[in-house]
């Protein structure tokens, strides 16, 4: 029973951590830009490795601090618009 209760821990974070990728990547998918000039894609590389690394910062920061997308969720009803006190960020 010990073994389960353990894996059973294992799978709630690694879902989590894909909930909560996924959402991340879901928000910069929708707020990147259009195509950066031959010229300027030195700096745009810069700037898009800077994001990435804020975006894995933001993954493990939610994840450690147990306030994202997966613990709103537990919160959430069936019921569409029904919550019962989730977090805000």
């Amino acid at each position: 029973m010990d073994a389960f209760e353990r894996r059973q821990g294992e799978i709630e974070r690694d879902t989590a951590l894909c909930l909560e990728t996924l959402a991340h990547f879901i928000f910069y998918w929708l707020t990147r830009t259009e195509p950066i000039p031959e010229g300027e894609r030195a700096a745009a590389h810069a700037v898009g490795q800077r994001r990435f690394d804020h975006f894995i910062q933001q993954v493990a920061k939610k994840l450690g601090n147990e306030h994202g997308i997966a613990a709103r969720l537990e919160g959430i009803d069936a019921s569409p618009g029904e919550a019962s006190g989730a977090p805000a960020d």
